[in-house]
């Protein structure tokens, strides 16, 4: 069996399944000097995702365990991408400012703090290997004017992964991250691991 709080009790429910909330992400490039840019990044998540999951008792899961969190939130920050010795080095980092809004059931995730630092080595066209440093600290979250004793979250996530160019448009991602720092308060569930893999089609308008 599968559990879920709900109504402050732990309560028997199926994988809570839904679609999650809708995030729109826009980012302008203010500056630019030969192979360096910063651009300003905004953004905003839209309560677009289910809120309304049950467990099997007939019971409203809590807005923490649903697909969509009810909220509109808003992201800020910069970014910074750069190529060196004759393109072959990449470095890209950003900082991302989010703040939360009250959603489903007076239930508001606690603000947050975002830091990115990826660097790439391409020794040939098609093989990029890529070493990315992600740094995270959140507040606790907030229910009926109660602060969540197990919430909040600070964390530093060291990835290894790479690219692979199949042809000139495709590329393959395999990206594999562990925690190098994951201070969690209260009763929280930890990640050991983290494992992405995508693929990309490149588009000419």
């Amino acid at each position: 069996d599968r559990f879920a709080l709900a109504n402050n009790t732990i309560s028997v429910t199926d994988v809570s399944q839904g679609v999650g909330d809708l995030l729109v992400m826009g980012r302008y490039r203010f500056f630019q000097r030969e192979d360096q840019n910063i651009a300003a990044i905004v953004g905003i998540k839209l309560p677009s995702g289910n809120t309304r999951q049950r467990t099997n008792f007939g019971e409203v899961v809590g807005t923490h365990n649903q697909p969509g969190s009810g909220s509109t939130d808003f992201i800020f920050g910069f970014g910074y991408s750069a190529h060196f010795i004759k393109d072959s080095i990449g470095v890209s980092a950003d900082a991302l400012a989010r703040i939360n809004t009250d959603g489903a059931n007076e239930f508001r995730s606690g603000n947050s703090v975002l830091l990115n630092l990826a660097l790439s080595y391409k020794p040939h066209n098609r093989f990029v290997p890529i070493v990315e440093f992600n740094f995270i600290t959140q507040d606790r979250d907030n229910e009926n004017n109660a602060v969540k004793r197990n919430s909040g979250v600070t964390s530093l996530f060291i990835t290894l992964g790479t690219r692979w160019r199949i042809t000139e448009n495709n590329a393959i991602l395999a990206a594999f991250a562990f925690p190098a720092i994951q201070n969690l308060p209260g009763i929280q569930n930890k990640e050991n691991y983290r494992v992405n893999v995508g693929w990309s089609y490149g588009f000419q308008l």
